[in-house]
């Protein structure tokens, strides 16, 4: 079992930032944190994203939506960590406002500072939570990345931050955490490897997430279930889920476009019956 440090005091406020500064140091935790773009080279981190699959197909819906790169849209970056999906909207050609309430280097708005305005990918940072109030009708996209779940109350969250959607605009949460019962919320907070620090982790059930949607007024445009998109798989692509599964299962997966259909519903089923999963939610608010 893993030995958590007591919270230096230069961390109290900020308990995201000294995980992040803490895990970089623990060999077993560093590939994780890489996933999450936290590896300590902030440049290279956001170039990365920039160039995933996952980012290409978040554009991709964003367009099928109508609020494309060449859209001028305004978003609203929430969670925004150290700014890596800021930068890359920003280079893909959005107005983007980067957001979060932690000032770290690592994991916060310090590291967002200074990774703003690099290659030409200049965007606003500002320090607000995820529930305060804020101006109506002024974003085109607001966009969470692995940051819902972290709400208390994600139905009041949903609904404050819809406020500030323009008509026909679009409410994004990415890479959500989904339950199905108890005993996966406690599997979930107990094997995450930072809640001991964080204590910030939540995860719910499908329904909960919808029902904040719909609360807010807002309607599906778009749900990604765990293996419909690299959006919820990554780090791994689809090319290279494909692959796996074609080897295990002896099919060419690759090929039979509806059998690997099927294929990766029951896949996704079968590991739903044994711990949380990951959900996208790209929702519209009525023009």
């Amino acid at each position: 079992m893993t030995a958590f440090p007591t919270i230096p005091e230069q961390y109290k406020d900020d308990p995201t930032e000294w995980a992040t500064v803490w895990g970089l140091t623990q060999p077993h935790l560093q590939e994780s944190l890489a996933a999450c773009y936290r590896s300590g080279d902030l440049l290279a981190d956001a170039r990365r994203f920039y160039a995933s699959q996952e980012f290409a197909e978040t554009l991709a819906i964003f367009t099928r939506l109508g609020k494309g790169p060449d859209s001028q849209a305004r978003v609203l970056d929430v969670g925004c960590g150290n700014g890596f999906a800021s930068y890359a909207l920003t280079r893909a050609g959005y107005e983007v406002t980067a957001s979060d309430i932690s000032e770290g280097d690592l994991a916060g708005l310090g590291g967002a500072r200074k990774l703003n305005g690099s290659d030409g990918a200049a965007f606003s940072v500002v320090n607000f939570s995820m529930d305060s109030s804020q101006p109506e009708s002024v974003y085109d996209i607001i966009y969470l990345r692995q940051a819902l779940h972290h709400s208390a109350n994600p139905a009041e969250t949903v609904e404050g931050l819809a406020r500030s959607l323009r008509p026909g605009g679009i409410f994004c949460a990415i890479r959500e955490h989904v339950i199905r019962n108890r005993r996966q919320l406690e599997c979930f907070l107990a094997t995450h490897p930072f809640q001991p620090i964080t204590q910030d982790e939540h995860a719910y059930t499908l329904a909960t997430y919808r029902n904040a949607f719909q609360q807010a007024g807002l309607v599906c445009g778009v749900e990604l279930y765990p293996f419909d998109s690299a959006i919820n798989f990554f780090p791994g692509d689809h090319t290279e889920l494909v692959t796996h599964l074609s080897r295990v299962t002896r099919l060419n997966l690759g090929k039979h476009s509806r059998l690997r259909h099927w294929v990766l519903r029951l896949l996704a089923y079968k590991h739903q019956l044994r711990r949380d999963q990951l959900y996208s939610f790209f929702y519209r608010k009525l023009a």
